[in-house]
């Protein structure tokens, strides 16, 4: 007799996290793209709030960046987060502190661009340093100053484009928050960078309905209280939980559940065609 696996509903109760933030270096990432995919394809998704930042170019606290690369990645990786805590709508009295004349100076070059909104108003992502700081924490993986220094290379003259997302799903998986940063820079001679950064934020409610294979996946990733109605499966999805570098444990798990469901389906229906 074929044992089948069948998914438990997920109740949003108090043991399911209430926020979950991924971003682009996450093991997981692609496995959130693809329930975001799902999610849209299904109608789930509604745009609520948008807007965005934009520095052009990364200002330097003299007139030149000192001679090593490390000196302009160092404060590239502090503007970037400028840029994202602007395009969140978090007011710049919780911004950390960049120097003197770094912060000033790069602060007045921080455009912001109002997108669309259903009352006008902005979206603000936090209203107090600590949980700005939570966020910011994160986004910071990922730019860190070492791996602009590295992608600036050794050469003058050619162009290091860094492009990185940040997913934040909140209130209990009714809202995400998409956070897309695009960064280039070229070190055109000697202590001069020609740069830009732009941070698109857009916000989504997620509506009710039938979640798909990736969306159980991620759902599964934020609650680790997550079980299926198989002992075989949950320990699949406690391995791959345990798992670094590789989910392949959890979608085998999660591939045989499928198939066993859709052969017992199959059955169903061969049974219903003979009477």
């Amino acid at each position: 007799m074929s044992c089948v696996a069948t998914f438990r509903v997920i109740k949003m109760d108090a043991s399911y996290p209430k926020e979950t933030i991924f971003v682009q270096t996450d093991l997981s990432f692609n496995v959130v793209l693809q329930s975001l995919n799902e999610l849209e394809k299904k109608g789930r998704l509604r745009e609520t709030y948008g807007q965005s930042a934009s520095i052009n170019p990364i200002a330097s606290s003299k007139s030149l960046f000192g001679d090593r690369h490390q000196d302009f990645a160092r404060t590239a990786s502090s503007v970037i987060r400028m840029c994202m805590l602007k395009a969140t709508g978090i007011e710049d009295n919780l911004w950390p502190w960049l120097g003197n004349k770094s912060h000033e100076k790069n602060k007045k070059r921080c455009h912001f661009d109002y997108l669309f909104s259903p009352n006008g108003e902005h979206f603000s992502l936090a209203n107090d340093r600590t949980t700005a700081e939570r966020y910011w924490s994160r986004y910071d993986q990922l730019y860190p100053h070492f791996l602009i220094q590295v992608e600036l290379g050794e050469e003058y003259g050619s162009e290091a484009t860094i492009n990185r997302m940040m997913l934040i799903f909140r209130n209990n998986f009714k809202e995400v928050v998409e956070i897309t940063t695009k960064f280039t820079v070229t070190c055109e001679r000697r202590r001069n960078y020609k740069s830009s950064v732009h941070v698109l934020c857009i916000v989504r409610d997620i509506n009710q309905g039938v979640d798909k294979r990736f969306t159980e996946i991620v759902k599964t990733l934020m609650n680790p209280n997550f079980k299926v109605n198989d002992d075989r499966i949950n320990a699949y999805v406690e391995q791959a939980m345990n798992v670094e570098g590789s989910l392949s444990v959890l979608f085998e798990g999660l591939e045989v559940a499928e198939e066993e469901e859709e052969e017992q389906q199959q059955q169903q229906q061969q049974q219903q065609r003979r009477r």
